[in-house]
């Protein structure tokens, strides 16, 4: 009989063993789960990393030559004020197309990229070129908080937008409401419908700064 025992306490051991090790497994992966399922939440989170104005300011520098020189238009670039108006919003993927209604928005009232040009001079004077029209100021950079304040139309029209700097690339940053006075001084297309439309859409997102990139 006790040749018979030994053999079974092995197979008892043994099947104990393999039940403990099924289960960690299943434990382990679960953990590598749920891991991987918090992973993708944060990385969903800070995706739109790229499209805060905090962490844009943050990760660039700029000095008076980096603005000086011709600039071409290249697309909308939306840059929200803080991660919750961002997630609000819809995170990065809304972002997206957010900035292909409004220059969708933009093209119809003739702002291209073959139609619009920004030109800094080094004496602080600047020229906007936009559909054959030409509207001339001056210009004041403030490099410590990355802005610039151009002044046009004699002194009547001012603007502040933000500067974010990315090699041959700029983007300059308004507030949703002073971006479509602007808009309507250099296009001439105040009651333009598309204009009254565009102004619903930004009203629509408060906290998001409506970007012109643009690159040399």
């Amino acid at each position: 009989m006790k040749r018979f025992i030994l053999p079974l306490l092995l197979f008892g051991f043994s099947t104990v063993a393999s039940a403990q090790l099924d289960v960690l497994g299943k434990l382990t992966g679960a953990l590598k789960s749920n891991t991987t399922s918090s992973s993708s939440k944060d990385d969903a989170l800070t995706s739109g990393i790229s499209s805060l104005l905090g962490s844009l300011l943050g990760n660039s520098t700029l000095s008076a030559n980096d603005v000086q020189g011709t600039w071409r238009y290249k697309g909308v670039d939306c840059v929200f004020e803080t991660e919750n108006v961002l997630m609000k919003a819809g995170g990065e993927a809304a972002t997206a197309k957010i900035e292909t209604k409004i220059n969708d928005a933009l093209k119809k009232v003739g702002v291209t990229s073959e139609a619009l040009a920004f030109t800094f001079n080094t004496d602080n004077t600047f020229t906007i070129n936009v559909k054959g029209r030409t509207l001339k100021g001056t210009y004041t950079l403030d490099l410590e908080n990355k802005k610039i304040t151009l002044s046009y139309l004699n002194g009547v029209g001012t603007i502040t937008p933000q500067i974010v700097k990315n090699g041959a690339t700029m983007s300059l940053l308004y507030d949703a409401d002073k971006f479509l006075n602007f808009l309507t001084s250099i296009s001439a297309v105040s009651k333009n419908a598309t204009v009254a439309s565009l102004n619903a859409l930004l009203k629509s997102y408060d906290g998001m700064l409506i970007g012109l990139e643009v690159h040399k």
